[in-house]
């Protein structure tokens, strides 16, 4: 979902800045036409004889939304994206059959269903749906599509807003996300309106709806703070899984040193202090009669301590009788795991253990640098 949200938004920043600069370009010869009206009406005193006395003729890519062809791509793909995002995050796969045109084949109904499978109580998925709404009506009013855009993105917005605005009255939130929402369900009611009312009225219509069309169309760029919010919680619950990676990682890498130090010590009844056990002539103590297999078995399984102990006490390294006695090592314990094998490469325990301890510790040091 993040992945196409993201490759979304910047393609459509793209499309808005190409529309931006191409639009200061034309504002110097617009001004020009427009101071120039009043002296055409009149009849200009120098030009051809065929254009004098006439009305300037409106330029039409001024008065029209639809971008150029060379960032028409550009705005398809951002819609896509951003109708794949839609679908992922409501847990349905994004359809991809040949000759499909994504969202522009899906209908209001789709969306709505898209909108209500998603989590009713999950501010970041309500905030995605704002999201959504804002890119897809944008890029289908650059495509020279907005009646269909409009038609999608109402019921996204709508959802959004009824949530957000619920939300923000149960915490008591200053975020700015309900009234951006409403904001958006706003103008795109007012496109709705203008749409029935057509006919001559349409270029006085657009007119008045060009101030709340720009302030929807700049949302598309000012959305950071609420997109940051919603990363933000995403960031920090997988900040708090690969807490718990890192953990059972450094357990791991514990447990595979303490492997290396197990040896075999004599048996030593530690509770009973006046134990039966005796040296005589210098041969072995004699065994406790209760430590047969059978009742050893069942101490063990009715005991509370750990089943292996780690005591580097030794006969090389230690001094005194009592030391020797209290704990003669028998034999040293070897443990030798096989080699796991990963992508095609034999690697050991403890390589392995190292890997995956750099890799959390990268994923930990990117998702801390993640924006907001």
């Amino acid at each position: 979902v993040l992945q196409q949200l993201l490759w979304a938004k910047a393609l459509a920043s793209q499309v808005m800045s190409f529309s931006a600069a191409s639009s200061s370009t034309r504002k110097p010869r617009a001004m020009c036409e427009r101071g120039n009206a009043s002296k055409v009406a009149g009849g200009p005193r120098h030009g051809r004889p065929g254009q004098r006395g006439q009305p300037p003729s409106t330029p039409t890519t001024a008065s029209s939304g639809a971008t150029s062809g060379s960032t028409a791509p550009f705005a398809r793909n951002a819609a896509a994206r951003a109708w794949a995002a839609l679908h992922l995050a409501a847990g349905e796969a994004p359809a991809q059959s040949a000759g499909r045109q994504e969202p522009w084949d899906s209908s209001p109904e789709d969306a709505a269903r898209l909108a209500a499978a998603m989590a009713p109580d999950n501010e970041g998925a309500s905030r995605l749906l704002l999201e959504i709404a804002v890119l897809v009506f944008a890029m289908g009013c650059r495509l020279g599509c907005s009646g269909k855009a409009r038609l999608l993105a109402l019921p996204l917005a709508q959802a959004a807003a009824n949530r957000l605005t619920a939300a923000a009255r149960a915490s008591a939130n200053c975020d700015d996300s309900a009234r951006a929402a409403q904001k958006a369900v706003e103008v795109l009611a007012a496109v709705a309106e203008i749409a029935i009312a057509g006919g001559a009225g349409g270029l006085q219509a657009t007119a008045q709806l060009r101030p709340s069309y720009i302030d929807f169309l700049a949302y598309l760029t000012v959305s950071s703070r609420v997109y940051r919010m919603w990363l933000k919680s995403e960031v920090c619950s997988w900040l708090e899984r690969v807490e718990s990676q890192l953990l059972s990682a450094h357990l791991d890498s514990q447990d595979d040193q303490d492997r290396k130090n197990i040896a075999l010590f004599g048996y030593k009844n530690v509770e009973n202090k006046e134990s039966r056990t005796s040296i005589q002539g210098g041969f072995l103590p004699e065994l406790d009669p209760k430590l047969t297999p059978r009742r050893r078995i069942a101490q063990v399984l009715h005991a509370d301590k750990p089943t292996i102990n780690l005591d580097k006490r030794c006969l090389s390294c230690s001094g005194s009788p009592a030391t020797t006695l209290a704990g003669f090592k028998l034999a040293c314990l070897q443990y030798s795991p096989s080699a796991v094998e990963y992508r095609r490469v034999s690697y050991s325990r403890a390589e392995l253990i190292s890997l995956r301890l750099d890799l959390l510790h990268q994923a930990q040091e990117q998702l801390k640098a993640a924006p907001g």
